[in-house]
């Protein structure tokens, strides 16, 4: 259901303003993140996993794998973005199995190496995907000039 699915899109966009100043607030950015969405649906190296509950979409996870620089010594890298789940359903393994189904995914697209962004202010988010056994890896900084 495309419409539940925008809605869960925006507010995890919403949630997001909080852990980041140099987004512009939804209401100029709504429709350029439903389109982002919308394209993502269509590429078949990408997917959108999703949770339900009494036939509710409440929580979604996109993934995706692609070819990395010629300097890697994978083949094909995975990238996970937007996981996110509705406040009251939070807490309750969901994110979780979002999650593993993304690995699950990868995996069975032959990828090895699953990388993430998340703020550095969101601990929990980073509380949960240390749990999920991922590493910090490198530092992504920023300067305003």
């Amino acid at each position: 259901d495309f419409e539940a699915l925008k809605e869960l899109k925006i507010l995890s966009k919403e949630a997001e303003l909080q852990y980041s100043e140099t987004l512009k607030p939804i209401e100029e950015t709504k429709e350029r993140y439903l389109s982002y969405m919308r394209r993502d649906l269509t590429f078949e190296h990408r997917a959108i996993f999703i949770a339900e509950e009494k036939g509710g979409i409440i929580g979604s996870c996109l993934v995706k794998h692609f070819k990395p620089l010629l300097i890697s010594k994978y083949q094909k890298k995975g990238y996970i973005s937007n996981v996110y789940v509705l406040e009251d359903y939070r807490r309750k393994g969901i994110a979780q199995k979002l999650i593993s189904r993304a690995e699950e995914w990868l995996k069975e697209n032959g990828v090895h190496h699953l990388a993430l962004e998340i703020h550095i202010d969101n601990l929990p988010a980073i509380n949960l995907y240390h749990k999920n056994g991922f590493k910090d890896y490198t530092v992504k900084m920023n300067k305003k000039i």
